[in-house]
């Protein structure tokens, strides 16, 4: 027995140092989840993907996705040599279970003999599977139970054919039931196709390489360069020659799409449309910011507006509707009023207030078309960034203060200020300003940029300018949150090891036959176990506004 942070100098997470010290070290603790816990060159995204994996799919599945994080884009024989412990059949069913959860990706290179398959693990695929929860109950919550098992039975499965749907929601629900249900999900996006590889863009792939490689050697042939070889044979597109003929699934390609027979269509996967779930509760986000500026009438708009344009936002990035088609879209809803609000929904009264929110900066006005057609889209970007800014500037006064956000807040609207401006503008004493600034500074949150006025660079002749790098925050305070989450991950983990450790695994507490303090001590793990579990949601929910997906 050793003790692990005295030989490799790690600073482990408190709490966690006494879990590892006493442990032996060999293979299968390198390989068996300890390291991927204390190495300190991981983030906090990686930390959080790899404690998921481990939760969800076991200490074999980490290692491989430990091993996939450090060297990406292997083949099964590079990996198997990453994983020297694992043997050869626990690495292939961890991969394939991986890539049945969209963990893993898998991209095929090469052509003919010399063609193998390579792999890479995405770490936002594993920390999407935190907001699960979130998103079953949101469903729940919006189009009722049926939808929620379709959507659960997808998740169990990652990707699932419409005769698996039908196998684990069968008990419950009739075949009809399931494929109203599912077809409202795929029409709504929560749920999309896989995209597998095509056979005859993998055959003309093969041509089209091998004419640019013929092309190359002869010079002088009449073909043209890079012409597939025979008129039938199809040029790649070049979406599916930058993927290399892989399996991906998102909303961004075009080949996503509803096909014939809804999700009973015959050999289609299905799995969970993640951008569709994001819009939505970003959404629901700037319903709220803009309430809290504008008023509860142009917050209801807003979010009615959100919603227009939402089917075409996600598949070709277009945001601008006018103001019948928002009238239409809350007609088709079964609503003629905007709920929470008095604002009647009249072509007068929509484009009024549609026109004032385009004077604040919150909505868009595109373009006025002939005939009196004006067209609508919101500021997606503008908002996302109100949100962003209000969350850094939270996190910085609960860190450092109130004084601290009120300078963060105006280096915000005034970059590149002097020290004395800061002072004045922040009406804070020269001394607590300065003490402010060098905090913040050393924790990243604010930047000093030299404006020499002379060649030497002599600070005396030197401007200090302070500003914020906005990109830069949000990446350390989301790496603060994600490390913050990885310690609840692992603080939830440890309470339910010890509940199970007091009743058994499976056990119940009408079987617990112990005294009643006992009783108590178990009672209190569960709730930890539920507070610490109501913690990461909500956490979670801020990092969703401050991430992409």
């Amino acid at each position: 027995a050793v003790r692990v942070s005295e030989i490799f100098g790690w600073n482990l997470p408190r709490g966690r140092a006494e879990a590892v010290e006493g442990r032996q070290v060999s293979g299968a603790c390198r390989w068996g989840g300890i390291m991927s816990e204390c190495r300190p060159n991981l983030n906090g995204t990686q930390r959080v993907a790899l404690q998921v994996v481990k939760q969800h799919f076991g200490e074999a599945a980490e290692s491989m996705c430990d091993a996939l994080m450090k060297r990406p884009r292997r083949s099964l024989k590079e990996l198997q040599q990453d994983c020297p412990t694992m043997p050869l059949g626990q690495l292939r069913n961890s991969l394939l279970v991986t890539i049945q959860h969209n963990l893993v990706s898998a991209v095929v290179e090469g052509a003919g003999k010399g063609k193998e398959c390579r792999y890479s693990f995405d770490t936002s695929e594993a920390v999407l599977r935190l907001r699960y929860p979130k998103f079953s109950a949101y469903v729940r919550a919006i189009y009722g139970a049926d939808a929620e098992k379709v959507v659960e039975a997808v998740l169990d499965h990652g990707r699932a054919t419409w005769d698996q749907i039908k196998t684990a929601c069968s008990p419950g629900l009739t075949e009809e039931k399931m494929r109203e249900a599912g077809d409202l999900l795929v029409d709504k996006m929560y749920l999309v196709r896989v995209v597998t590889p095509n056979p005859e863009d993998d055959q003309s792939s093969q041509a089209y390489s091998a004419t640019k490689a013929g092309s190359s050697k002869f010079a002088g042939s009449g073909s043209k360069r890079g012409a597939p070889s025979t008129p039938g044979d199809k040029k790649v597109s070049k979406a599916r020659k930058k993927e290399g003929g892989s399996v991906y699934a998102g909303l961004s390609i075009d080949e996503i799409c509803v096909p014939e027979g809804g999700i009973s269509a015959n050999g289609v996967l299905w799995r969970l449309g993640a951008e569709a779930f994001a819009w939505d509760l970003r959404g629901e986000a700037m319903k709220q910011l803009v309430s809290d500026r504008a008023g509860p009438e142009s917050g209801a708009l807003t979010h009615l507006l959100l919603k227009a344009v939402r089917s075409t936002a996600l598949v070709n990035k277009m945001h601008s509707v006018t103001v019948e088609q928002v009238l239409e879209h809350e007609k088709g809803s079964g609503s003629q009023q905007l709920a929470g609000s008095n604002l009647e929904l009249s072509w007068e009264s929509v484009s009024e207030r549609l026109m004032a929110l385009s004077h604040d900066g919150l909505v868009k006005r595109v373009s006025d078309q002939p005939g009196g057609s004006t067209t609508f889209q919101p500021e997606i970007t503008k908002l996302r960034k109100s949100m962003r800014q209000d969350i850094i500037e939270r996190v910085v006064e609960a860190k450092m203060g109130l004084q601290a956000r009120r300078i963060m807040g105006l280096l915000l609207h005034h970059p590149l200020l002097e020290s004395k401006a800061v002072w004045d503008l922040a009406m804070l004493p020269k001394k607590d300003a300065n003490e402010v600034l060098c905090r913040m500074f050393k924790h990243g949150y604010v930047g000093l940029q030299e404006v020499p006025r002379t060649a030497d660079h002599s600070a005396q002749r030197t401007f200090f300018l302070w500003y914020v790098d906005m990109d830069k925050v949000i990446r350390l305070v989301k790496d603060d949150m994600m490390r913050t989450m990885h310690e609840m991950l692992l603080k939830r983990e440890e309470k339910r090891q010890q509940s199970e450790d007091l009743v058994g695994i499976g056990g119940e507490v009408r079987d617990l036959d112990a005294a009643p303090a006992q009783k108590q001590q178990y009672h209190a793990l569960q709730i930890a176990v539920e507070r610490l579990e109501l913690a990461v949601l909500r956490l979670d929910e801020t990092l969703l506004l401050l991430s992409d997906l």
